[in-house]
């Protein structure tokens, strides 16, 4: 798994390495980026390109708090497989 290896030898947190891969990787445009959830919350997601590696980054935070209670990303090999993984998020909205 990419993103185990990147944590150790990078030796950061998944924060860390979420932030160090927005900025040197390229964005894959998509829209609606930003969808709501149930109990006043909402998720931020995006596809990032890095090093041959599609990256599906999201978050989810509180609407009226500044509160993130949780952030990840997993890696995919083809930009499909990581668009399925993009689009998947929306049913947590269900």
């Amino acid at each position: 798994m990419e993103k185990v290896r990147l944590l150790l030898e990078l030796n950061m947190t998944i924060h860390e390495l979420i932030e160090w891969i927005k900025l040197r990787g390229e964005a894959v445009e998509l829209q609606d980026s930003i969808f709501g959830i149930p109990n006043d919350k909402y998720i931020e997601r995006v596809i990032i390109l890095y090093d041959n590696t599609y990256w599906v980054i999201y978050a989810i935070y509180d609407n009226f708090l500044e509160r993130c209670y949780w952030e990840d990303m997993n890696d995919f090999d083809s930009e499909e497989t990581a668009q399925i993984a993009y689009n998947e998020l929306v049913q947590l909205a269900d």
